[in-house]
């Protein structure tokens, strides 16, 4: 059995994702890869291990130049999301203690926030099922909990290549993790203290790169799955990274076989062209 081909350290030193193909079953369902085998399109790929390893180096090389940006795009998007929860639960704070302006500020937020929610027919579907009738009875801060739990979920459904994201975020955006109760904050701790500085401590100190990671990894699953059976997707792939490698290797395989006859037969008219040439004035008509 051909063994399956794996994106090795990217975008991090020791990652290791799986695909359900081989490189020998790439070079075997793409006849632009197939063609490079010696004997034409219907030569037995199996007998050209240069092509496997070229194919093998050129998706490795998509490896490298994608999962990085990958790895930061989903970075960038979760952290946008969580200073603005941050920054809707301290206005929530603010609101409940009468602070002037505080109200319709927030009010302008819940609504910015349903308008990203509604923007899409399955953000609507899940919106009318459960929250739409809840939201006015909630207090602030259950409110903005609804609401970025529905967020979350619908910024999870825009991540490339995901599978659960919308679940994941919807489950940690819709917690006391990042929409957070200063003033229950306040009212549990044993003296008083400034309920804003010592959640935002507390908030320095949470490790995220768990939610990190196991968001990456759901991206990653789904992007090994769509390079595994998708079609198009796989050309894609070959077009832009593998068939270079693999031209590039093959172009100078050719131009080897050329070089070694004129070795073999004139080894002594090779060495005086080279003689001849290191001892003239290195005024050449060449």
């Amino acid at each position: 059995m051909e063994e399956l081909f794996v994106f090795v350290d990217a975008p991090a030193h020791g990652d290791r994702w799986t695909t359900t193909v081989s490189a020998h079953d790439l070079i075997a369902l793409h006849p632009e890869l197939r063609c490079f085998g010696e004997g034409g399109s219907g030569a037995r790929t199996s007998q050209q291990p240069w092509l496997e390893e070229a194919v093998e180096a050129g998706l490795q090389r998509y490896g490298y130049d994608t999962f990085g940006r990958l790895y930061i795009d989903v970075l960038g998007r979760i952290d946008e999301l969580v200073c603005e929860a941050l920054q809707d639960s301290v206005l929530a704070m603010q609101a409940t203690l009468g602070r002037p302006g505080a109200t319709g500020q927030l009010a302008a937020r819940e609504q910015a926030l349903l308008e990203q929610i509604l923007d899409e027919e399955e953000g609507v579907a899940r919106y009318v099922e459960g929250p739409m009738l809840e939201l006015r009875y909630q207090r602030p801060i259950t409110r903005l909990r609804t609401l970025y739990a529905l967020r979350g979920a619908r910024l999870g459904r825009g991540l490339p290549y995901s599978i659960d994201a919308a679940q994941i975020l919807e489950d940690a955006f819709g917690g006391e993790a990042f929409v957070i109760d200063f003033l229950g904050m306040k009212e549990r701790v044993a003296r008083t203290v400034d309920a804003v500085s010592l959640a935002c401590r507390s908030f320095a100190r949470r490790d995220l790169a768990q939610l990190y990671r196991v968001l990456f990894y759901d991206v990653m699953d789904g992007l090994t799955q769509k390079f595994s059976m998708n079609m198009p997707f796989q050309r894609f792939v070959i077009g832009g990274w593998v068939l270079p490698e693999v031209r590039r290797r093959h172009t100078l395989r050719r131009l080897g076989a050329e070089e070694a006859p004129e070795a073999e037969i004139h080894p002594v008219a090779r060495g005086a062209r080279r003689a001849a040439h290191e001892d003239g004035p290195g005024l050449q008509p060449f």
